[in-house]
């Protein structure tokens, strides 16, 4: 135990989320809310605005939505996974039926567990100061502020630390819950299949890694078991296990598996076919800046590490 703990990431999180806190308050208080956002986005249940509302924009109406109707035929909310809303779904009772209250709890200590467990995993690739300074970084990444509302980010990025800190400590049952659970809890969730693929490559044995019956093949299955776990609740509820993905044309961003055939395309229409402003919802040109740093940082980052 005494692995996962740190006193000044401890602090640093718990004040983090406090100070969160403190500014959905004073924003709630002295700035107007934006009703018409709220209701073009997706109004569940056409519900009166209150304190709590601020916690769940956007997505977290979806999770909302999903948590006490389940899914629907035919609805941009099949876009969403399954495990955050029915984790909602399970904790709400406890919280006097309170589905928002429920997200919020589930999201913050979620999410302080996540960085609990980064912490552990950095350390043992490296050593107590980095790993420290590179769970506060990963804290103070701008858009981390989703992992203490209603959004499925906590969940998510809980289940992806714990995938590799699993692994480093082989503790097994522990990896193939997360490698279960992690495809149910937002598309990447299965495409970190890939990445983890790579630190296994990178990080044990041949033996371990190469024999069919190893606890990393193993991982793979479960990878897969979570992914038709995810196509068989869509099947149950809508109707038609494919409703999540065909659910993505309601929504601007149009995510789907064609774009990796069509990279130029995309390119095209994100970078040259785009009347771009300094940060535009869709069309921020700060954006994508910042999108091309990270690009050639990483690819710096490769270089250096080879020599």
């Amino acid at each position: 135990m005494n692995n996962l703990i740190n006193s000044k990431l401890i602090a640093s999180i718990l004040v983090t989320k406090f100070s969160f806190f403190i500014l959905i308050v004073l924003a709630y208080h002295t700035l107007p809310f934006s009703d018409g956002s709220l209701r073009a986005n997706f109004s569940y249940s056409n519900e009166t605005i209150t304190f709590l509302t601020a916690f769940k924009t956007w997505d977290g109406q979806h999770y909302h939505a999903i948590s006490e109707s389940g899914y629907l035929a035919n609805h941009m909310s099949s876009a969403f996974y399954p495990l955050y809303p029915i984790l909602i779904s399970l904790t709400a009772p406890i919280l006097n039926d309170n589905a928002v209250l429920a997200g919020i709890v589930i999201s913050n200590v979620a999410s302080l567990i996540a960085y609990a467990l980064l912490f552990a995993f950095f350390r043992k690739e490296s050593d107590e100061e980095t790993a420290l300074w590179g769970t506060l970084i990963m804290l103070s990444f701008p858009v981390a502020f989703y992992t203490n509302i209603l959004y499925s980010e906590a969940i998510f990025l809980l289940l992806a630390a714990s995938l590799f800190w699993s692994a480093a400590n082989k503790h097994w049952l522990i990896l193939f819950l997360s490698a279960l659970l992690l495809p149910l809890t937002r598309p990447q969730g299965l495409m970190l299949a890939l990445p983890f693929a790579i630190y296994v490559w990178h990080s044990f044995n041949w033996k371990l890694k190469a024999s069919l019956f190893s606890p990393f093949a193993i991982t793979g299955i479960f990878f897969a078991l979570g992914f038709g776990l995810y196509l068989s609740i869509l099947h149950w509820e809508t109707g038609n296990a494919l409703s999540g993905f065909s659910a993505q044309q309601h929504f601007i961003s149009g995510n789907s598996l064609s774009n990796l055939a069509h990279p130029t395309e995309w390119f095209k229409r994100n970078f040259i076919d785009n009347d771009l402003s300094i940060h535009g919802f869709t069309n921020s040109w700060l954006d994508r800046l910042f999108f091309i740093f990270l690009f050639f940082i990483v690819i710096y980052y490769r270089y250096e590490t080879k020599k």
